[in-house]
């Protein structure tokens, strides 16, 4: 189970609270740039990529031949009524002299199965309880 809290305050800022870590994301404009901090679609990409490479470095063929290096490409596009995200595109690039060739084809599947990416495949229960308080 997974458990964030996010907290407002001032109009300046929200304060993401997980597993003792805090991520602060700036709301503030500043001069020369029209917003500050993550956008949420961009938080959500960084979700499912940061998903996405942990499951695939965790993979036994990844500790048996570990990469020098990983990177990743993650893009979104939007549609309206209702406002949402209807692809996402990922590309990955892993640099290893160590790694066979014939792994490619399970490393993908490795790729297309982290939690983050089942649950916006499968689709999921979303409560939204609302206060006044």
């Amino acid at each position: 189970m997974a458990l964030v809290k996010a907290d407002y305050s001032g109009g300046r800022e929200i304060r993401f609270t997980a597993g003792g870590k805090v991520l602060v994301n700036s709301r503030e404009r500043q001069e020369g740039h029209p917003e500050r901090g993550f956008l949420s679609g961009e938080l959500l990409l960084m979700a499912l990529g940061s998903c996405t490479l942990a499951t695939l470095l965790n993979h036994s063929l990844l500790r048996e031949f570990p990469p020098e290096s990983c990177a990743m490409t993650l893009e979104s596009r939007e549609a309206a009524n209702p406002r949402r995200y209807v692809q996402v595109s990922m590309k990955i690039e892993i640099q290893s002299s160590k790694l066979p060739r014939e792994h490619l084809e399970t490393l993908q599947r490795v790729a297309d199965k982290c939690t983050i990416g089942n649950t916006l495949k499968q689709g999921l229960g979303l409560d939204v309880d609302l206060r006044l308080v």
